[in-house]
C-alpha cells in the first residue's frame, strides 16, 4: 500500500497547485468497497491502481478489517477511528439490491452493514452529512444527491494525538519558508531546543543534521510511540515532486526503518517546523483514472449491487490536518456515488425560472396574421405576425413572489 500511497500524493500534486493534504488510506478503503461490488475485470482493474492483484482481494479485506479493528487501541493516549457507511436509494424506479455475499464483506471486513433511504427527499442529505459531521466534523461535503444515484458510500478517517514530548508555545515565531517559487512568506516556526525524535540522512548520519545537500527527515512520536510524524526535506536542488518519487520508489521504507543503518540517528537534537493547518479537497475519480482506474468514471457494472447495465461513479475526498505545539489532528471523508438504472430526467424547479399560462390554438386557426400597409401602389404585406401559442399570462419566480 506504500506505493499507492506516494502514487496518490504525486498525481495530485501534478494536478494541483499549492499545499495539499490527502488520505490515502480513506480512498484505499472506499476502492475496496467499491471492487468488493464490481465484476471481476474492474475489481482487478481497481485492486491494480493500489498496486494489489486481484488474487490478494480476500487478502486486502481482512487487511481493511484488522486495520479497523485494531488503530483504535493500539494507544490510549491518541483518539484513532475507522468508520465506513454505505446507503441504498430506497426511491429509485430500480433500486439496487445487495447481494447475500456482497453484505457478508462489508459486514465482515468493511465493519458496516448498508442502510436504505430516499434520495429524492431533501432530508437524505441532512442524513449523510449528519453522519460524516459526527466521525470528522466536516459540514456540508455532500452538496446534493442526485435521485437517480443508485448508492453512496463514505469512508472516514480521525486521528488526533499529543507529541510525547511537546513544543514549548512561546517559543514559536514569525520565521521565513520559502516557496517553490523562490517567494518567501513569514510563517510561525516551532522551536525545540531538544527534541527527543529519530533523525535520517541520505548522506548517513555523520553528514552533519544541517546539510542542504542530502534527503533529510525527522519522526517525531505521539503518544507511546505508536503513532508518528514524519517530516522529510528534500535537498536544496530537489523538487517535491521528485522526493514524493524517491519516497515511492522504497525511500520511504529506508527512512521509517533504517534498512542501511548508515542515515538513522535518535537521541535529542534541535529542530524549527512550521505549525500548519491545510484543508484539501480532491476529485479522487480523476486520480485514480490516471493510475489506471478508469472504469469508475467510464462505466462498470456492479453485480454485488445487482446493477447489471454500466454504471459511472464519481469519488471525492476532504482531507484536513493541523499540526502545533500539542500535537496533530487528521480528519479525512472520502464519499462516492454511483448512477442507477433508473436514467429518467428530472427537472427540479428550486431557483428563478420564468412560467407561461399559454393556449394552443387550434388546427382551423391561423396559424399567423398578416399585417398590411397602404402605399401610393396599394396595398402592400409589412409582415407576418405569429397567432397561435401566444401566453395569456406571464410570470417569473423570483425568491419574494413565491411567497404570496
Amino acid at each position: 500500500m506504500q506505493p499507492f500511497a506516494f502514487d496518490m500524493l504525486g498525481e495530485i500534486c501534478c494536478q494541483t497547485e499549492g499545499s495539499v493534504v490527502v488520505s490515502p488510506l480513506s480512498a484505499a478503503i472506499m476502492v475496496g468497497m467499491l471492487a468488493n461490488a464490481a465484476d471481476d475485470d474492474v475489481c482487478a482493474e481497481f485492486l491494480a491502481a493500489m498496486g494489489v492483484s486481484d488474487v490478494q482481494k480476500l487478502w486486502l479485506n481482512s487487511y481493511f478489517g484488522k486495520l479497523q479493528q485494531s488503530l483504535p487501541g493500539i494507544d490510549k493516549e491518541a483518539k484513532m477511528r475507522l468508520d465506513n457507511g454505505v446507503w441504498l436509494n430506497s426511491g429509485s424506479g430500480e433500486p439496487a439490491r445487495a447481494t447475500d455475499g456482497y453484505v457478508s464483506i462489508l459486514y465482515n471486513d468493511y465493519m458496516t452493514d448498508i442502510k436504505c433511504i430516499d434520495f429524492s427527499e431533501r432530508s437524505s442529505v441532512g442524513k449523510i452529512n449528519a453522519w460524516i459531521c459526527e466521525r470528522t466534523g466536516f459540514d456540508d461535503v455532500v452538496k446534493n444527491i442526485d435521485r437517480s444515484m443508485a448508492a453512496l458510500w463514505a469512508s472516514t478517517l480521525y486521528f488526533r494525538g499529543a507529541w510525547t514530548k511537546k513544543f514549548d508555545r512561546s517559543a514559536t515565531k514569525k520565521s521565513p519558508f520559502f516557496l517553490a517559487d523562490g517567494s518567501c512568506e513569514d510563517v510561525d516556526m516551532m522551536h525545540a531546543d531538544n527534541v527527543g525524535a529519530g533523525y535520517y540522512s541520505s548522506i548517513g548520519a555523520d553528514g552533519g543534521m544541517s546539510t542542504e545537500d542530502a534527503i533529510q527527515s525527522v519522526t517525531m512520536p505521539y503518544g507511546n510511540g505508536a503513532y508518528n510524524f514524519t517530516a522529510v526535506l528534500p535537498a536544496k536542488n530537489m523538487s517535491v515532486r521528485d522526493l514524493i518519487r524517491s519516497l515511492g520508489a522504497g525511500g520511504w521504507y529506508e527512512i521509517t526503518t533504517g534498512s542501511s543503518g548508515e542515515g538513522m540517528r535518535s537521541g535529542s537534537f534541535g529542530l524549527d517546523i512550521p505549525r500548519m493547518e491545510i484543508t484539501s479537497d480532491h476529485d479522487v475519480s480523476r486520480i485514480l483514472s490516471a493510475m489506471g482506474a478508469s472504469s469508475l468514471a467510464s462505466g462498470f457494472v456492479m453485480p454485488g449491487l445487482g446493477l447489471i447495465s454500466p454504471v459511472g461513479g464519481k469519488v471525492v475526498q476532504r482531507t484536513s490536518i493541523s499540526v502545533d505545539e500539542e500535537g496533530s489532528e487528521v480528519k479525512s471523508v472520502t464519499a462516492g456515488g454511483i448512477d442507477g438504472a433508473d436514467r429518467r430526467c428530472y427537472v427540479t424547479f428550486d431557483r428563478p425560472f420564468v412560467y407561461a399560462v399559454w393556449r394552443k390554438a387550434p388546427v382551423r386557426f391561423w396559424r399567423s396574421a398578416h399585417i398590411w400597409d397602404r402605399t401610393n401602389d396599394g396595398w402592400v404585406r409589412h409582415r407576418s405576425v405569429r397567432c397561435d401559442a401566444a401566453p395569456m399570462h406571464l410570470g417569473c419566480g423570483l425568491e419574494s413572489a413565491m411567497r404570496g
